[in-house]
C-alpha cells in the first residue's frame, strides 16, 4: 500500500523473558509482511541475542531498566507500584528518576516512530510513551490512554472477547489498527511457520550439541537415529524449571515422569537442560530421588546460559514436556510437539504460537493444572493424576511422531 510504504513501527516487549520476546516479535513480522514497515523492537538484553537474525526486525534497542513489565523500573526485580507505597524517594532520587525518564524518552525520539505499540499496559508505560514524539500510541484501554488523542486503544481488559485472546494475538491486533482493511485482507495468507520466524543456530552450536550427544548418549549419535521409528528411539526433553509461574509439578513429579519414560521406552533418552542457577539444586534433588528409584537413560545438559544451545537440542528432540516458560515458547518456535503444563490463567494469554493467529504450525498439547504448585507438593495423589495425563499424552505424541 502506497500510503504505508515508509512507515516506522516500534514495539516495546511485554516483558524481559524469552517467551515475552518471542511473543512480541511476531507482531513485527506481521507489520513487515502486511505493511512493509520498518520495525524497531525495544526490549531487554535478551532481545538482542534472541532476535538478531530476524530479518523482519530492522533494529533492536535495549531498555536496561525493563523489569516486571515496566519499561523504566528503578526497583530492580520488584514492583514499583508496591515499592512507592512503602518507600519515599529523596529529592535526589526523584531527580535521578526524572533524568532516567528523559533519557528514555530521548531514546524513543531518535527513531521518529509513526506507531509505538506498548506490550505491557502499565499506566507508567503509557504516560512515558505519550511524552515521546511517536505519532500514534497503540495500547490497552486504560485511564491514561482513554482521553488521549495520541492513543488508539483496544479494550484488552474491558471486554470479555479480548480477555480470552493471547498476548501474541493482542499485539497483532494492535498492528491491525494501522489499517484494519488491509490487515484483514492479508493476515490469513501469512506463513508463520516460514524460516523468517524461526530461531537459527550457528555451526558452533551444532558442533557443541553433536559432541555432547555423542559423548552422553553413545547409542544415539545423530538426529536421524533419534527419529528412527523402526527402533522407536526418541529424545524426550523435559524442563522442570519455572522461574515466574506457580503452575507446575513438583521436582519429584518430574522425576516420576522420567522414570516412567525410561521404563516404557527402553531405547529412548530423556534429557533435562539445566542452567547455572539451578544446576546444583537439581543434582541434589536427583541424588535424593535415586535413593529409592534409579533414573536410567536420563541425560543432563548443563547449559552455560546460551539460549541457542537449547534451541539446537530442541531441534533434535521428539518432543518437550514443560510448564509455561520460555523453553516452551522456544519449542513452539522450533516446531516440535510440546506437552505444556498450564494453569488456567495461562491458557488464554500465554498459548504457544498465539493460539488463534495462524498458529496451526504449533504442535502443543495442554495439561491444565487446576491447582498450584504448592498444593500439588502437598497432595501426591492429585499430582499423580496429572502425571498420568502427561504420560497418556506422551504416548499419543510418540505414536504419531514422524522422522524429521
Amino acid at each position: 500500500s502506497k500510503q504505508h510504504k515508509d512507515i516506522k513501527v516500534g514495539l516495546i516487549c511485554i516483558g524481559e523473558g524469552i517467551g515475552d520476546t518471542i511473543i512480541s516479535s511476531k507482531a513485527l513480522f506481521v507489520a513487515k509482511e502486511i505493511f512493509g514497515a520498518k520495525c524497531v523492537l525495544f526490549g531487554a538484553k535478551i532481545a538482542q541475542n534472541l532476535c538478531k537474525d530476524f530479518s523482519f526486525i530492522d533494529e533492536i534497542v535495549i531498555l536496561s531498566n525493563i523489569k516486571q513489565g515496566y519499561i523504566l523500573n528503578e526497583y530492580e526485580d520488584k514492583n514499583p507500584h508496591i515499592c512507592e507505597k512503602k518507600y519515599q524517594k529523596t529529592t535526589q532520587e526523584r531527580a535521578q528518576y526524572k533524568k532516567q525518564e528523559q533519557n528514555l524518552i530521548n531514546e524513543f525520539n531518535k527513531h521518529s516512530l509513526d506507531y509505538l505499540i506498548i506490550g505491557s499496559p502499565r499506566a507508567r508505560n503509557i504516560k512515558l510513551a505519550k511524552a515521546t514524539n511517536a505519532k500514534k500510541i497503540f495500547c490497552a484501554l486504560k485511564f491514561d490512554s482513554l482521553f488521549s488523542l495520541k492513543c488508539k486503544t483496544l479494550p484488552v481488559y474491558a471486554i470479555k472477547s479480548y480477555q480470552t485472546k493471547s498476548f501474541e494475538e493482542i499485539l497483532c491486533l494492535f498492528v491491525r489498527l494501522i489499517n484494519p482493511k488491509i490487515y484483514d485482507e492479508k493476515i490469513s495468507s501469512l506463513d508463520f511457520s516460514s524460516s523468517a520466524m524461526r530461531l537459527r543456530t550457528n555451526p558452533t552450536h551444532k558442533q557443541y550439541i553433536n559432541e555432547f550427544l555423542a559423548k552422553s548418549t553413545p547409542q544415539i549419535l545423530s538426529k536421524q537415529n533419534l527419529a528412527n521409528q523402526n527402533n522407536k528411539k526418541h529424545l524426550v526433553m523435559i524442563n522442570p524449571f519455572s522461574v515466574s509461574g506457580n503452575s507446575s509439578l513438583s521436582i519429584n513429579g518430574f522425576f516420576d515422569i522420567i522414570a516412567s519414560i525410561c521404563n516404557k521406552y527402553k531405547n529412548s533418552i530423556t534429557l533435562v537442560a539445566t542452567y547455572p542457577k539451578v544446576h546444583h539444586d537439581f543434582l541434589q534433588a536427583k541424588a535424593e530421588y535415586e535413593k529409592h528409584t534409579t533414573l536410567e537413560n536420563l541425560v543432563i545438559f548443563p547449559n552455560n546460559d546460551d539460549i541457542f544451545n537449547i534451541v539446537e537440542l530442541l531441534s533434535r528432540a521428539t518432543c518437550l514436556i514443560s510448564p509455561s516458560t520460555g523453553t516452551a515458547h522456544l519449542a513452539a518456535n522450533v516446531g516440535i510437539p510440546t506437552i505444556a503444563l498450564y494453569g488456567k490463567r495461562d491458557m488464554n494469554r500465554w498459548l504457544l504460537g498465539g493460539g488463534h493467529i495462524n498458529a496451526s504450525y504449533t504442535k502443543a498439547s495442554y495439561i491444565v493444572l487446576e491447582q498450584n504448585l504448592a498444593t500439588l507438593c502437598q497432595n501426591q495423589t492429585l499430582e499423580k493424576q496429572y502425571i498420568s495425563k502427561v504420560l497418556e499424552t506422551l504416548d499419543e505424541v510418540l505414536e504419531v511422531a514422524s522422522p524429521k
